[in-house]
């Protein structure tokens, strides 16, 4: 069984909870990865994205980097950002 991205986006919003928001998404091989924020917009330090898989497994993403912008750079590398509206619809 393979999801799409948009039922991706809903399995990681239901993990998630009202508590926070996802506010980016890249499309991997293999899955998606949602970053995300409290919903109040507080800063949250060292958190890590959540990941579903194409067969709609959902857990923190495992890949480790030493920081946020290096883990950031490599998504943009490897992956295809997928606007967040898109999603929504």
């Amino acid at each position: 069984m393979s999801i799409t991205a948009k039922q991706a986006y809903k399995i990681a919003s239901e993990e998630l909870g009202d508590y926070f928001r996802i506010c980016c998404c890249t499309e991997l091989s293999d899955c998606w990865i949602f970053a995300y924020q409290r919903f109040d917009g507080a800063c949250i330090s060292r958190i890590l994205p959540v990941q579903v898989k194409k067969d709609g497994t959902c857990d923190f993403w495992d890949k480790k980097f030493f920081d946020g912008i290096e883990g950031s750079d490599w998504l943009r590398e490897n992956g295809k950002n997928i606007p967040i509206n898109e999603l929504k619809e």
